[in-house]
């Protein structure tokens, strides 16, 4: 069903339920944002709904989705766009990290690393796009890497998936830019989240060289909110301490 909320905008978070989705989700809310939260686990979800407040279905709804699938990838966004009633903004967040040595990656881990970390996204990226023309604009945000401007080793076929978020931006612009749908990619280096902590430990990567999601979901919601000076289709850099 659709919603009755009329004009509220409505974004859609991938990954939304720790790090910097769960903190964009709750920089939007506070903006008066509706959000459908998508992620793999629903009681990391629930507690981000909780997080941002009100009743689900109301300033918030779940949708449950493996965004390296490529059919959920698609039906993510006609599911929030059939329960929201609008999509004004799509944040790609959710993605798969992990050390992966070039002379080492099997084919099976360079397909996953493509699946969630480009594939997907822009699979998300073009339903949305084609509600957003429609609706006459709408905005996404691709999250990408600062690996993809210097992969650190093992970060070689990851930094390459996530360099096709960044890529996808300009298309954007280029094709879509006169129906009002802008596209920013926003590249954080080492940022606090559990995917980080995965590979490096804080002995070899301490806390104060790290930042924090809500350094990078601050960035992300300038996008999203026009608050920012930089051009669609341009890839926001965001240096580590």
């Amino acid at each position: 069903m659709a919603s009755t909320h009329g004009d509220t905008p409505a974004a859609i978070i991938t990954g939304a339920g720790s790090g910097i989705g769960r903190a964009t989700a709750l920089m939007l809310a506070r903006e008066g944002w509706r959000l459908a939260l998508v992620g793999r686990t629903r009681d990391t979800l629930a507690e981000t709904g909780r997080l941002v407040g009100g009743a689900e279905g109301e300033r918030w709804i779940t949708v449950l989705a493996d965004v390296g699938d490529p059919g959920d990838a698609e039906q993510l966004v006609r599911d929030a766009h059939a329960r929201l009633g609008r999509v004004d903004a799509l944040i790609n967040n959710a993605g798969l990290g992990g050390l992966a040595p070039l002379l080492e990656v099997e084919p099976q881990r360079v397909e996953r690393l493509f699946r969630v970390n480009a594939i997907g996204p822009i699979l998300s990226l073009l339903a949305a796009a084609r509600v957003m023309s429609e609706q006459g604009g709408g905005v996404i945000v691709n999250v990408s890497s600062m690996a993809t401007a210097d992969p650190f080793p093992g970060l070689g076929v990851y930094a390459a998936a996530k360099a096709g978020v960044e890529t996808i931006c300009l298309g954007v612009r280029n094709e879509l830019g006169d129906r009002g749908v802008r596209a920013y990619a926003v590249a954080p280096g080492a940022t606090e989240t559990g995917m980080l902590r995965e590979i490096a430990d804080e002995a070899h990567l301490p806390r104060d060289k790290t930042l924090d999601p809500e350094t990078v979901a601050s960035v992300i919601a300038d996008c999203v909110l026009g608050r920012t000076a930089h051009a669609s289709g341009e890839t926001i850099r965001v240096p580590s301490p």
